[in-house]
């Protein structure tokens, strides 16, 4: 092209996950538990790096859907809980911190980024960071607060082989389910949120604030039903 263009790459603040229970700053090399997505994603930013093109890697945490009216966004993610509900007793650390942002917040940001004339870094985490990131067993406890059945769920913590044993799963299900579960358990149990230091630095007053998921994750929940989220956990 005649005119070398920036480019905007969309990663994911999970490409570290260790430390353990800290805050992640945005200099923070690739580390931790790894999957199949957060490999693919380490290994875009490598290619990126390596490329020679003018790049910034826009890094977001959990992203929920609020914002926006989708029965199949809002359970891409939040399946989770309902499936917790079926087991009943779960290897999740209750005081574990669960990084989320909502998607209209996520948008703001990175729409903000873009529209600046010049930035001053390569990468952005987009986060609750810890000031709005709630505990696992605060996001429960709100959800029980719209549905007692959710009463049900026990986290044990992460070092317990437990799963199903508290209500009548059926064993084949059971597994089936703690097997999607432990999709998810790496990054809950991790306690990583990640700071957002260089957006509200480079944004300053037009930086959005982060509301904590609390505060809208029981709205997400209406949106689809049990059923619906135990059907995703089939392929998560």
């Amino acid at each position: 092209m005649s005119r070398r263009p920036k480019v905007f790459f969309v990663s994911t603040a999970s490409v570290c996950l260790d430390p353990k229970h800290s805050e992640v700053a945005e200099d923070a090399g690739f580390n931790g538990y790894e999957n199949g997505y957060t490999k693919s994603k380490r290994h875009a930013e490598r290619l990126i790096a390596e490329s020679g093109l003018d790049v910034v890697v826009v890094r977001p945490s959990i992203v929920l859907s609020r914002g926006v009216r989708s029965r199949r966004m809002a359970r891409s993610i939040l399946w989770v809980i309902p499936v917790m509900r079926s087991l009943g007793e779960v290897p999740i650390d209750p005081d574990a911190r669960v990084d989320m942002v909502p998607v209209d917040y996520t948008a703001e940001v990175v729409g903000r980024l873009v529209n600046k004339d010049s930035l001053r870094y390569r990468n952005y985490h987009i986060s609750a960071g810890g000031a709005a990131a709630p505990t696992c067993s605060e996001i429960i406890e709100t959800v029980r607060q719209d549905d007692c059945s959710y009463r049900r769920i026990r986290l044990a913590g992460p070092a317990s082989s437990v799963g199903g044993s508290r209500t009548a799963v059926d064993w084949r299900s059971g597994r089936a389910l703690m097997a999607a579960l432990n999709y998810y358990a790496p990054f809950l149990n991790a306690g990583v949120v990640y700071s957002n230091r260089r957006a509200s630095e480079e944004l300053g007053p037009e930086m959005p604030q982060c509301p904590k998921a609390t505060r809208y994750i029981n709205e997400l929940m209406r949106r689809f039903s049990p059923e619906e989220a135990v059907a995703e956990s089939v392929n998560p």
